[in-house]
């Protein structure tokens, strides 16, 4: 008689590898009162259409409640992201523009609140969000200056510049993030924008008073 191990008893119950395109929706209570359901089922009924295998899962919570309803997206060569305020259009954009058209979407990405000191790979995406309390949003200013001064330097086809919905970051000022690294910069101003393009991204350096 063979004699079962815990790993022999555990092996059963571990959930399938997952595949390298999937969205996690947030089902929790508050998720569902803001129309998490609606989102998902879009989601799980539209995926259909895109041409390749997407898992779609229904979890308890991703935690950032105040963005209800969520979701978290993971899609090759990007990364992986969580959309907060989704409605049933936003869940189409989402199929559309994420998915199938490999673009961040604006105003609904909630930063994660990891963050890095590191520039461990090459940037594909800039988060910019203007987190004075002084009421005058510099945001889109400032997501134009970025692209501006990457097209100028050729790397507008590598990097997308999203406004964000929630950094995690409060008071601080224009903040920006680097994905994947997760790098923050706080209190930018326009006359750091050409010294974060060519430090920071094509430099691949840290701009220590900028952390």
């Amino acid at each position: 008689m063979t004699k079962l191990t815990l790993a022999d008893l555990q092996k059963p119950a571990a959930p399938a590898a997952a595949g390298p395109d999937w969205v996690r929706v947030s089902m929790d209570t508050g998720g569902i009162a803001a129309g998490a359901d609606e989102a998902c089922a879009i989601l799980e009924k539209e995926s259909a259409s895109l041409g390749f295998p997407l898992e779609v899962r229904r979890v308890g919570t991703l935690g950032y409640s105040f963005a209800d309803p969520l979701v978290e997206v993971a899609r090759q060569g990007m990364p992986t992201v969580i959309y907060g305020q989704v409605d049933a259009a936003t869940a189409r954009l989402i199929l559309k523009d994420h998915l199938l058209g490999h673009r961040l979407l604006d105003d609904h990405i909630v930063a994660s609140r990891a963050r890095s000191t590191t520039l461990d790979a090459p940037t594909t995406a800039i988060l910019v969000k203007d987190t004075a309390a002084d009421g005058g949003d510099k945001t889109q200013f400032f997501q134009f200056s970025l692209i501006e001064d990457l097209k100028r330097r050729g790397l507008q086809d590598k990097i997308q510049v999203v406004r964000a919905f929630d950094l995690g970051v409060y008071d601080k000022g224009v903040a920006v993030q680097f994905l994947p690294s997760r790098v923050t910069y706080v209190n930018v101003l326009a006359a750091d924008i050409a010294k974060i393009v060519d430090t920071t991204l094509r430099g691949k350096k840290i701009i220590d008073n900028l952390l």
